[in-house]
C-alpha cells in the first residue's frame, strides 16, 4: 500500500511525498518484493529535490532583483511542467476519436453492402461494383467464405 502511495505520489509530480512514502515502504519491508525499485526511486527523488532546492536558492536570488525591477525573468508560478503532456494527450485523444469516426463510416458501408450483395446483388449495380470484372472477383471472394 505505501508502495502504491509513493507511486500515485511520483507520478502526480509531488516528489516530497513520493519520497517520504518509498522510505516508510522501505522501513516497513526492507527485502520486499518492490524494494529494489523503491531505493532506486529514493535516490532518483533525493537528487531531485537537491537539483530543485539549489534552483529555487538561486530563484530567490532573481526574486530580489525582481523586485527592484531588474530582472525580465518569468515568475516561478507561469512554469507548467506537464503542458506539453496535457498538448500531446488531446493530440492523441483526437487522432483516436478521428480514427473511431473512420472505422464506424467503413463498417457502415460494409454492412451495407453485404446487405445489398445478400439480398439482391443483380440490384446493387455500380454503387457496389464499378465493373464487370470487379463483380466477378467480389462475388468470387464472397463465395469462398
Amino acid at each position: 500500500m505505501l508502495y502504491n502511495l509513493a507511486q500515485v505520489s511520483r507520478l502526480a509530480g509531488k516528489q516530497q511525498a513520493a519520497l517520504d512514502f518509498y522510505e516508510e515502504f522501505l522501513d516497513s519491508k526492507p527485502k520486499g518484493e518492490a524494494a529494489g525499485f523503491a531505493r532506486t526511486y529514493v535516490r532518483i527523488l533525493e537528487r531531485s529535490l537537491a537539483r530543485t532546492k539549489w534552483r529555487d536558492d538561486d530563484d530567490d536570488d532573481d526574486d530580489d532583483d525582481a523586485v527592484l525591477g531588474d530582472s525580465d525573468s518569468k515568475s516561478p508560478t507561469s512554469r507548467d511542467p506537464g503542458k506539453g503532456m496535457r498538448y500531446g494527450g488531446i493530440g492523441l485523444a483526437s487522432a483516436g476519436l478521428i480514427s473511431l469516426a473512420v472505422g464506424v463510416k467503413f463498417g457502415l458501408d460494409a454492412q451495407s453492402t453485404s446487405s445489398c450483395l445478400s439480398n439482391y446483388p443483380e440490384n446493387c449495380g455500380d454503387r457496389v461494383f464499378p465493373s464487370a470484372s470487379g463483380r466477378s472477383v467480389a462475388l468470387g471472394l464472397t463465395g469462398s467464405f
